[in-house]
């Protein structure tokens, strides 16, 4: 059999019993958690619409929550709030920026707009001038 070398290892992840006092066994239930999300399937199903855009902070933060039992140190847990505040901020920062942008670019167009109106205007101006000679 494939695993015959790896059946102790894997009884010592499981029973409690062959483990020293600083060990912890990981335990049946830990184990089936670890291969389920090893084994997690990607999906590759396109949708008719379009979903509308969802910040990456907000999809961490749900992936997060699927795996918090990975997650169990207090370091590891201030490393991942950190990262996600500087995500969060830098995605406010983008958001401001394409605010700032599209304000621009409807004062930019209104800007258009008007020099098409004057340059409207004036040939009209000159047609009606013409019209008159």
């Amino acid at each position: 059999d494939y695993y015959d070398d790896d059946k102790e290892n894997i009884t010592q992840l499981i029973d409690t019993n062959t483990l020293s006092s600083k060990e912890k066994a990981a335990g049946l239930s830990r184990i089936q958690r670890c291969l389920d999300m090893f084994r997690e399937r990607t999906d590759f199903v396109i949708t008719n619409d379009v979903q509308p855009a969802q910040p990456l902070s907000i999809k961490i933060k749900d992936s997060l929550s699927n795996r918090k039992d990975f997650v169990n140190s207090d370091n590891d847990k201030a490393v991942i709030h950190k990262i996600l505040i500087h995500l969060e901020n830098s995605e406010s920062q983008a958001s401001k920026q394409k605010l700032k942008a599209a304000e621009a670019s409807a004062k930019n167009q209104d800007e258009v707009d008007l020099q098409r109106e004057q340059v409207q205007e004036e040939e009209q101006e000159q047609e009606q001038e013409q019209e008159q000679e």
